[in-house]
């Protein structure tokens, strides 16, 4: 092999690196390989004292409040789209914390008005933060830049004795540093998810 054909050899090795990283960028945006999205509760009011609810209760979920929850971020200015999830929301978040309750080997069911379990315990609360981030960030910048989130207060008593309030936290659920293409899109239903597996969670680590 003479010289011209190794410094042709060469070059083509270099520009075959170049192809490949360029296409490992582009992969990583498309993919948003780089960040997590997750869910945590962020404070707890009144914590639940040991013993308070046991396992062998059942545990019924209600709608969670939305009508004065704050909206930002990409298509809060719509007025329809607002609409729409505050009617969603709640029955989506309902449904999600019994499943996510079931799981942990609650027994768990949706609230229906007027009727009493016996010593049942209740999971009520309110959607305060519905934040939709910003799309375009997360997928040209990612690293948590335009994350979507959102945040609820949950209150846990018992059927019988409403007024009397065995626990109240708040938990959050945010896409994190999800970023690339494909974090472009809705979180809403990602992060109703996420909030129904943290306040199972609570229970999970707080209940024999």
């Amino acid at each position: 092999m003479d010289k011209s054909q190794r410094r042709t050899g060469k070059m083509f090795a270099q520009q075959l690196r170049i192809n490949s990283t360029a296409l490992g960028v582009c992969l990583a945006l498309a993919l948003g390989c780089v960040g997590c999205a997750g869910s945590d509760v962020v404070s707890v009011k009144t914590p639940l004292q040991p013993g308070a609810v046991s396992r062998s209760q059942t545990f019924l979920v209600k709608d969670f409040a939305i009508e004065n929850a704050v909206f930002a971020g990409d298509n809060a200015d719509d007025a329809s789209v607002v609409a729409q999830q505050k009617a969603d929301i709640p029955g989506d978040l309902r449904r999600e914390l019994v499943m996510a309750l079931s799981r942990c080997g609650f027994k768990a069911h949706s609230y229906d008005e007027g009727v009493r379990v016996g010593d049942a315990v209740v999971i009520d609360g309110a959607v305060t933060h519905v934040n939709h981030g910003s799309g375009a960030a997360r997928a040209w910048v990612g690293a948590g830049a335009g994350a979507a989130w959102m945040r609820a207060v949950v209150r846990i008593y018992k059927a019988e004795t409403p007024a009397d309030t065995l626990s109240e936290f708040t938990v959050e659920a945010s896409s994190g540093g999800r970023g690339g293409l494909f974090a472009s899109g809705d979180f809403t239903h990602s992060n109703v998810r996420d909030l129904a597996d943290a306040t199972a969670g609570f229970l999970d680590r707080n209940t024999r």
